[in-house]
């Protein structure tokens, strides 16, 4: 993800990091867990879901905040969609879909 000229990843092995628009590393950290999808911002914080179906908020910022987690029964592998005010999320088990509405 590009937020503010800074880039936000996951790593497979569940290592977040935050890059500076030089490439250089802001932060790093272990948020734990395996993760095959994609992180997604939705205007004010990013989620990572991982393959043991937890799903981790953190802030966009040049320091690392988390703002918590939470778990679904099963994992997932798809990155979440989005259409409007709507979240899809495809777990190995389910489909959810989270509106703001």
């Amino acid at each position: 993800l590009v937020i503010d000229q800074q880039i936000f990843m996951v790593s497979d092995k569940g290592i977040a990091t935050c890059l500076g628009q030089d490439g250089k590393k802001v932060w790093q950290e272990r948020i734990g867990g395996k993760f095959a999808t994609s992180p997604v911002f939705d205007g004010e914080k990013i989620m990572a879901l991982s393959e043991g179906g937890k799903v981790h908020f953190f802030k966009p910022t040049k320091q690392f905040e988390s703002l918590g987690q939470t778990k679904f029964a099963s994992g997932f592998k798809a990155s979440p969609a989005f259409s409007g005010k709507k979240m899809v999320l495809r777990s190995f088990t389910d489909l959810y879909c989270i509106s703001a509405e």
